[in-house]
């Protein structure tokens, strides 16, 4: 998005690759992650392979800082992106941060989650129909890759159904 978990990392004497697609979003980025050793890529990171992208932005006009590959009713059509497919990332990551508005859930359909030790994102129930049955199953995938996966444990309480929250959840 605009650099702040890429600020945490040079706090912290560690680099990053940043992707961003959306333009705005991306020269903020730009402003904020000056440093040598950042990569900063603008595209974004999916399941597809082509080279851009439809995308939809919320049409509220205070909520213009989110945009999509997967819309809802709350959006609305925008600019193509560029995407970069995952597939094609190879590399030895100490650590993997997404939030990448609902593209998650097929990266870890399609096992396309890059090697990392360590692995953040923002699972989007909004983009899955609140879906708890998939959610357990993604969890179950990245336990597969990982050895810890947390998340708020009330959600093992609800195996079937809809997602009984409001707010998408961070898992790590």
């Amino acid at each position: 998005n605009i650099g702040t978990f890429a600020v945490c990392c040079f706090l912290h004497g560690a680099t990053a690759a940043c992707y961003e697609p959306v333009e705005s979003c991306f020269k903020l980025l730009k402003k904020n992650v000056p440093w040598k050793g950042f990569k900063l890529v603008q595209s974004a990171i999916t399941a597809k392979k082509e080279k851009t992208l439809p995308a939809w932005e919320s049409k509220n006009p205070l909520n213009f800082y989110r945009t999509t590959i997967v819309p809802t009713d709350a959006y609305q059509q925008c600019p193509d992106i560029p995407n970069i497919y995952a597939g094609t990332l190879i590399g030895d990551y100490d650590g993997i941060k997404m939030d990448i508005e609902g593209s998650e859930l097929e990266l870890i359909d399609k096992g396309l989650i890059p090697d990392a030790k360590k692995l953040a994102l923002e699972y989007h129930f909004s983009r899955d129909n609140k879906d708890m049955k998939n959610f357990h199953r993604r969890m179950g995938i990245l336990r597969d890759l990982y050895k810890v996966v947390s998340y708020a444990p009330s959600l093992d309480k609800t195996k079937t159904g809809q997602y009984p929250g409001r707010f998408d959840i961070i898992v790590h």
